[in-house]
């Protein structure tokens, strides 16, 4: 969304200047004319951001019941959720009322700029300027409050897609599958990342083992309860490597990979 500067001027002439004791002219008339058209625009974008917001918000508000009445064992996550879903709809709703009366103000001073002519005294033309100066104070305030709730709302979003998917996974895990390194001529290689994964079950976060099933018995695995363990020391041959994820005592998923090592 644009942002209008009373100073710098909408279309990069500067408004009549309010200070001066002059008369003015068909030229500052126009430019006054110019100004309420952008500002109107704005107003109108600002309409539409709120709506669009609403929408979502909306939205918001009936996936968070659906899942209340779904999973009652969220039931202190989920109304965090919609203590701040409420929190943003109260915020959207004054922005929405602060915008339907910055319309109505606008209204009123496109119905008064339209009648303006030229070679008047100036007076009211005068107050309209900062009338205009007033009304894009608002528009770049309530642009900085919609901008401030569009991103609370993606955030909201994001919350409650994770909420929605957390209890429908299954414990799982990856080892990234088999892979195959060379020697290239030393006698030893060192520094074999693998990667792996893991799925989250039931708001659980597994811990992570990687463990040598078999081969030769002098590699070291580092970093073996991460999900990319670095291998070092292996000769040529090949290795069976098993990743576990452990989520409680009853819970646990492995995977192996066979790590060759050609010469």
């Amino acid at each position: 969304m644009a942002r209008l500067n009373i100073a710098d001027k909408v279309t990069g002439t500067p408004l009549p200047d309010v200070n001066e004791d002059r008369k003015f002219t068909a030229g500052d008339c126009n430019k006054i004319k110019t100004a309420i058209n952008e500002i109107d625009t704005e107003v109108t974008d600002l309409t539409t951001e709120v709506g669009g917001l609403t929408t979502k918000v909306t939205g918001l508000t009936t996936r968070v019941s659906d899942v209340e009445t779904q999973d009652d064992d969220r039931e202190q996550e989920i109304l965090g959720v919609k203590r701040t879903v409420d929190r943003v709809s109260d915020g959207l709703a004054e922005t929405d009322t602060e915008v339907a009366g910055l319309t109505t103000k606008v209204n009123d001073l496109t119905t008064e700029v339209g009648e303006i002519t030229t070679e008047v005294d100036g007076t009211r033309e005068k107050e309209i300027v900062r009338e205009l100066a007033e009304a894009i104070t608002d528009i770049n305030e309530l642009n900085d409050k919609i901008i401030t709730i569009n991103g609370k709302v993606g955030t909201l979003i994001t919350t409650v897609n994770y909420i929605e998917t957390m209890g429908s996974l299954d414990p799982d895990v990856s080892n990234g599958g088999n892979k195959t390194v060379s020697l290239a001529g030393e006698k030893r290689l060192d520094g074999v990342v693998l990667i792996g994964s893991a799925t989250t079950f039931n708001r659980m976060i597994p811990s992570i083992i990687w463990e040598k099933v078999s081969g030769d018995d002098g590699i070291i695995i580092s970093r073996e309860t991460s999900l990319s363990p670095i291998i070092s020391n292996l000769l040529a041959g090949s290795y069976v490597i098993k990743i576990t994820a452990r989520y409680d005592e009853d819970t646990e998923v492995e995977k192996r990979m066979t790590l060759t090592v050609n010469q």
